[in-house]
């Protein structure tokens, strides 16, 4: 059941990332891709792949700690 409602409360939370941090964020922890591929895939540089995960990662992090472990 936790884990259920775990799974829950992380789809909200990636619902509010824009959507560029979203697809690289997917793209890197769900598909495994790599950051040469995202870079390639999405016409990004590696310096902005990394902000973007960085952000995603930030904002994923304490939208989890208000929602979930609090």
């Amino acid at each position: 059941m936790e884990q259920k409602e775990f799974w829950n409360i992380f789809q909200q939370c990636l619902s509010g990332l824009k959507p560029k941090q979203l697809e690289v964020f997917l793209a890197k922890e769900i598909h495994g891709m790599n950051n040469e591929d995202i870079c390639k895939d999405f016409t990004l540089s590696p310096t902005n792949v990394w902000v973007l995960l960085h952000r995603a990662r930030l904002f994923l992090s304490n939208c989890l700690k208000t929602r979930w472990l609090f």
